[in-house]
């Protein structure tokens, strides 16, 4: 087996988290039972989440260069995996690249729960920051149309300024 996966403790991606060491995956702390391809599978993609991997590079980094073995190898692992993940109902999905490989991804709001493992967030935390950046959102969509407003208001002024500008030019012209 080619494949060498360095020692970080964890890595953490939305609701699951995956240790290196003790070569286990969590989803909201229901242990995932991975086999030893999968788990090198997920722990590449969660390493590169976010990147798109070619079938061709997890084929090298997975099974080795030499390996004789199909795509269909990185396909049937990540198909397995998917069902895996569907059956804890993680909110991070393996998506497939048309005609390239898969991406990690998770929703915006999911990514709030598993920031870093400096800060692991529960559900409920991961609620509330995200009604707090709604809340800042909507104050600044309201300060935006304030600011248009008063802007609209200063070009009616500025109109009007430049309309009794050209009357008194007018009057003192005769």
């Amino acid at each position: 087996m080619k494949y060498e996966e360095n020692n970080d403790d964890f890595i953490n991606c939305g609701d699951i988290i995956l240790c290196v060491n003790s070569r286990t995956t969590h989803c909201n702390k229901t242990e995932i039972i991975l086999t030893r391809n999968e788990f090198n599978v997920f722990h590449y993609l969660l390493k590169n989440q976010g990147k798109a991997i070619s079938r061709e590079e997890l084929l090298n980094k997975i099974w080795g260069y030499d390996s004789e073995i199909e795509t269909r190898a990185t396909d049937d692992t990540v198909k397995r995996l998917r069902r895996k993940l569907a059956k804890v109902n993680s909110k991070m999905s393996i998506e497939t690249v048309w005609g390239y490989g898969f991406i990690v991804k998770i929703d915006k709001k999911d990514k709030l729960i598993g920031l870093s493992e400096n800060y692991k967030f529960d559900s409920i935390t991961a609620n509330a920051v995200e009604k707090k950046l709604n809340n800042y959102i909507e104050k600044k969509a309201e300060a935006n149309k304030h600011m248009l407003e008063t802007l609209m208001l200063l070009r009616e002024y500025e109109k009007d300024c430049n309309q009794i500008l050209q009357e008194l030019a007018y009057l003192y012209s005769l």
